[in-house]
């Protein structure tokens, strides 16, 4: 995973990074959840993240491969490192610039699971990019309107429960603009 991460900082072997063999060792290094091995995660998941970054063919991988998403936020909800959730944030923010996979990561119900765990969250930089990457979703227009429409009333609890308990008031306020 250490090797990735190396190697992906390095524009002449990004060619070699793409190739679908490669996304996918480092997905399968970020599934691995037997072993709990938080450098390996933070390694893996910081590659990822690089990989990520404005390139097509990941996106394509990652919206292709079966709980290629979930996976990598469940391990960012899991991790006691908070080296691992701020890679895994990155990645998630990276694609987030991308309107497709803004639907996409709302579509499989992260959503929802970034504002749950919004509240919880005891590290500022996660929370912080959690409250920008919900931002950035919620501000998405076919999102908006879903949210807008929405009749979950777990979501819109965890939603109130923010605004009323979180004492960050940056992530407060990302919040309330975010759904005005």
């Amino acid at each position: 995973a250490s090797a990735f991460a190396a190697l992906v900082s390095h524009a002449k072997l990004m060619d070699v990074m793409l190739q679908k063999e490669t996304l996918g060792a480092i997905l399968a290094l970020l599934q691995m959840n037997e072993l709990n091995d938080a450098v390996i995660h933070r390694d893996a998941a910081i590659a990822l993240s690089f990989l990520v970054d404005n390139n097509d063919l990941v996106k394509g991988f990652l919206a292709e491969t079966p709980r290629a998403l979930e996976s990598i936020f469940e391990l960012c909800v899991k991790s006691s490192s908070k080296e691992v959730k701020r890679a895994i944030v990155n990645v998630l923010l990276n694609l987030s610039n991308d309107g497709k996979f803004k639907e996409v990561i709302v579509d499989r119900g992260i959503m929802k699971q970034i504002v749950s765990k919004m509240a919880s969250c005891k590290d500022r930089v996660v929370k912080v990019g959690m409250s920008k990457l919900f931002s950035r979703l919620i501000s998405h227009l076919p999102n908006h309107e879903r949210f807008l429409n929405s009749r979950e009333d777990d979501f819109l609890a965890s939603l109130i429960d923010i605004l009323g308990n979180c004492p960050d008031l940056y992530i407060r306020q990302k919040i309330i603009e975010s759904c005005i």
